[in-house]
């Protein structure tokens, strides 16, 4: 069995969604020269496994006999006359079905253009997508399938607040996999790709999204799930035989490996098993290192271990005073890809790269332009020698359960942790950045890097240059100091103390720099 180094994911939902070279603009049918072009952005790099989410998120998109939707639902549904008003499963359900009864085929074209290259294919199905579940109105929300709509009886029906990586207003809206018949409805689809599709392997997103049953009834649920991933296994053996190749089975998990028993996923079971070969570690969304590397390799040394990437570093009201998200940029791709494989992960994985191009919102700021993804990031991404050559990126978020140690955020004073991977002797020199909620330029700030007190740089630029700069921080909310390089030790304590004792620390970075 090919032992892959990168994974990379699409989100076929990006099709309809984002602009590209070859599509111009959001009106009218796209071509089929920009569905390939999702397939191009990992095209000749490092990945050497494309996975293929096949949805419209809870959509499939290909002619299913399990969900015939485009044949029997897509040519009686219409869009609504004001664009404008459309929800936004509208905008990217009526695009797609323009798209597809004028003759394309996405999943089909983006296989072919897969096959195109040195990669391998693999689909990887979302198990249980919560995309627009909490709302009553189907007609509105197209992306909903008719299995979903059709049976209410076989959601969860309970809140499991004590999942620790769900969403209380979805959790009990989503399907229960106890019940046979949910199990059946998911292995019939996945059935029919892979009888469908060569393939080379499968993945199963257990990350959208990770709620399966009612977590009162966690026992029966964790058997049931086992039963699912067994009935999974059996059905890529038969295929596989057919075909006379073997066809490895991932999953994509929480990032914490405790919380895996506590959603009744037995990923530990499944390995030992042999039914799981690839186990894909997801923080779900956000990017952070904060994942549970070696304790996943501890557990599981019968499977590969891979520690994946997020195209979202945060949620930021950005210098132009609206909502916008930050895209991950380049160095902080290859920084995280180098701590994850020097921490013991077999190889990483991508998660929404595409989304670094323009997307379809409500409201667009005037200055906002077109941006392809930074394709050259990916170019030597599981090249270890080639990463530690490498300017570094580090950085920690306010996002508690995302960190190594859960200090952010915190108001007025924090003292905070942040690991680096690399010799710091091997760089010329480095920058600190500080990131806040709230204006500090009027404020006394005193930050100490393992008890060395740093001098404010009076700058606040980001600490690389971005190409995508909705998602960045106000300038007025960060501030930058110089860092001696003797002061860098592999386990820093950062403490940071303002005088405007309400503003929120969200944030450090730390930028280390070859000249």
């Amino acid at each position: 069995m090919k032992e892959y180094r990168c994974l990379y994911n699409l989100d076929m939902g990006a099709i309809p969604l984002c602009l590209s070279r070859s599509r111009g603009a959001f009106e009218g049918v796209f071509s089929v020269e920009h569905v390939r072009e999702f397939v191009r952005d990992a095209a000749g790099t490092g990945g050497d496994a494309f996975l293929s989410c096949p949805t419209l998120l809870r959509l499939p998109l290909w002619d299913s006999k399990e969900e015939p939707h485009w044949r029997e639902e897509a040519p009686r549904r219409h869009p609504p006359a004001d664009r404008k008003s459309w929800t936004p499963s509208e905008r990217i359900y009526y695009p797609m079905r323009e798209y597809i009864l004028s003759g394309g085929d996405p999943v089909k074209e983006v296989y072919d253009a897969v096959r195109e290259t040195d990669m391998a294919f693999f689909f990887s199905y979302r198990m249980n997508d919560w995309h627009f579940v909490e709302f009553e109105e189907p007609e509105r929300y197209p992306t909903l399938d008719r299995f979903y709509t059709e049976h209410p009886e076989y959601r969860i029906g309970y809140p499991n607040r004590e999942n620790p990586v769900g969403w209380d207003i979805k959790n009990s809206r989503q399907q229960n996999y106890i019940i046979p018949d949910v199990r059946r409805h998911y292995l019939a689809l996945l059935t029919e790709l892979a009888e469908e599709y060569d393939i080379d392997g499968l993945e199963l997103d257990l990350m959208r999204s990770p709620n399966y049953f009612p977590l009162n009834r966690l026992e029966e649920g964790t058997a049931a799930m086992s039963d699912f991933v067994r009935s999974v296994r059996t059905m890529l053996d038969r295929v596989g035989r057919e075909r006379g190749k073997e066809l490895p089975l991932c999953v994509r998990v929480p990032h914490r490996y405790g919380y895996c028993a506590r959603i009744g996923l037995d990923v530990k079971g499944w390995v030992e098993s042999g039914w799981v070969q690839m186990v894909n570690v997801s923080s779900s969304y956000f990017h952070t290192e904060a994942l549970e590397i070696e304790e996943y390799r501890s557990a599981l040394p019968g499977a590969r271990v891979y520690g994946e990437e997020q195209m979202v570093m945060n949620n930021a009201i950005n210098r132009y005073g609206w909502p916008s998200e930050r895209r991950t940029p380049p160095e902080i791709l290859e920084t995280t890809a180098y701590a994850f494989l020097r921490r013991g992960a077999d190889g990483v994985s991508l998660y929404n790269f595409p989304f670094t191009r323009e997307i379809e919102q409500p409201v667009k700021h005037p200055d906002s332009v077109y941006t392809e993804p930074p394709k050259e990031a990916l170019m030597h991404l599981v090249d270890e020698g080639w990463l530690a050559s490498r300017p570094k990126h580090y950085f920690s978020y306010g996002y508690p359960d995302l960190t190594f140690d859960g200090q952010l955020p915190a108001e007025g004073r924090v003292v905070t942790s942040l690991k680096i991977w690399d010799d710091p002797l091997a760089f010329d020199r480095s920058a600190l950045r500080v990131i806040c909620r709230g204006d500090v330029r009027s404020c006394r700030k005193r930050v100490y890097l393992n008890g060395v007190p740093l001098e404010d740089s009076g700058e606040n630029d980001e600490l690389f240059p971005e190409a995508v700069w909705e998602g960045q921080f106000p300038p007025e909310q960060t501030f930058n100091c110089r860092v001696p390089m003797e002061a860098l030790a592999a386990e820093n304590t950062i403490e940071i103390l303002l005088t405007a004792a309400e503003t929120e620390i969200f944030g450090v970075e730390l930028a280390l720099y070859r000249e």
